[in-house]
């Protein structure tokens, strides 16, 4: 038996200088993630988080996070840090999601972003559907 006492929480802390958090430049949707320094193409943000299995228990307690989570191989991640205040822009993403066949996923930028930019990405269509379905809180 596990004795739970003796199981720490995990310790996220964002410490990456190339990124900052601010309002969104779309109405609406919160906070985003803007480029602090210029971004060249190819720079890439791991998406970090809780990684598990889709349709396992571990999937079913965290039903909450069912619209944040992004597919990377064959786990579902619910990001944190960074990854996860990245917005969606169907016209203006400058960011690719990229698994390179490792169990890490990546934003990727696929152009060169301004200092002060928000960074997007294409939402995978049934995230769409979700979210256009989701009644709010």
């Amino acid at each position: 038996m596990i004795n739970e006492s003796k199981i720490p929480p995990a310790l996220f802390e964002e410490t990456d200088r190339r990124f900052k958090i601010g309002p969104s430049t779309i109405a609406g949707a919160g906070l985003g993630l803007f480029a602090a320094i210029s971004l060249t193409e190819g720079e890439r943000l791991m998406i970090q988080g809780i990684a598990i299995k889709p349709g396992s228990i571990a999937d079913q307690c965290t039903a909450y996070a069912d619209l944040y989570k992004i597919r990377i191989g064959p786990f579902l991640v619910i990001p944190s840090g960074f990854s996860a205040m990245v917005n969606h822009s169907e016209t203006d993403a400058n960011l690719d999601k990229v698994n390179d066949g490792s169990s890490c996923g990546w934003f990727v930028t696929n152009r060169f972003v301004e200092a002060g930019e928000e960074l997007f990405f294409r939402y995978h269509p049934y995230a769409l559907e979700q979210f256009s379905t989701a009644s709010p809180g």
